[in-house]
């Protein structure tokens, strides 16, 4: 695998969350607590959270997997939410999202994707290139 420069930023408790991201994305903004990472390959993007939690829209979507992911050291999250009430005028244009939620020397940050891309190695490697420091 292929990584850009590493990114960095600065999270609420003043510590610095560095990570390294695959050439198949790119950084389109950063803003509010929140990294958007666009795929250039194809139509997919991932939001880290790192000053602030995912919310999930409990009223329409509810937890339909969690496991816990063990991946070369890293141990992580993930939670899968699907649209239980489809049928509900409220929740037709509320799809289903994915979360891994990554922790770093205590710290935790949020990976958000939508259900169309799955946790392949370049989610699992983003998370797994994560480092704080003082």
């Amino acid at each position: 695998y292929l990584y850009n420069d590493p990114y960095s930023v600065k999270l609420p408790s003043g510590k610095k969350l560095s990570f390294e991201y695959t050439t198949n994305f790119k950084v389109t903004s950063d803003q509010d607590g929140v990294v958007v990472l666009t795929a250039g390959d194809y139509n997919s993007t991932v939001k880290l959270y790192y000053g602030k939690p995912v919310v999930v829209n409990t009223n329409c979507l509810s937890e339909s997997v969690k496991q816990t992911i063990k991946f070369d050291g890293l141990v992580a999250e993930y939670r899968s939410y699907q649209n239980e009430k489809t049928n509900e005028l409220q929740c037709s244009e509320v799809n289903g999202m994915e979360i891994i939620e990554v922790s770093v020397n205590g710290e935790k940050v949020f990976l958000e994707f939508n259900s169309m891309i799955s946790v392949d190695d370049r989610i699992l490697l983003l998370a797994k290139s994560m480092k704080i420091q003082s």
